[in-house]
């Protein structure tokens, strides 16, 4: 890694793995079009916190399958298989649920 994107400790700076994953967000989006069958826009990157010294990161996007007016549309449901694809699903939903929550509490606190 080049040593302008890294602290004095050799850890990756947080901004440049945000860039990173900005930067291969279209990978993730054809996947979800191919998946979908058909337009799929980026709706939220979920949280990054870096609670440690990174070297290696991960990050989660929540991709929508749109319609030819820019909407929401229905896609099949994914059916893993692999119990390493069925607890990544268990822990999407997890996600999924805090996402809708924290929505929820925010619009309450707005007067939404």
């Amino acid at each position: 890694m080049d040593r302008r994107h890294v602290n004095l400790l050799g850890n990756v700076h947080g901004g440049v793995i945000m860039r990173l994953v900005d930067k291969h967000r279209g990978c993730c989006g054809t996947a979800a079009q191919r998946h979908s069958g058909g337009p799929a826009v980026t709706a939220a990157t979920d949280e990054m916190a870096f609670l440690e010294p990174v070297h290696v990161a991960s990050a989660y996007l929540v991709f929508v399958a749109i319609d030819a007016h820019g909407r929401p549309r229905e896609i099949a449901r994914l059916r893993p298989e692999a119990d390493t694809e069925r607890r990544r699903m268990r822990e999407a939903e997890i996600r999924r649920a805090h996402r809708l929550s924290r929505t929820a509490a925010i619009e309450t606190a707005r007067g939404s």
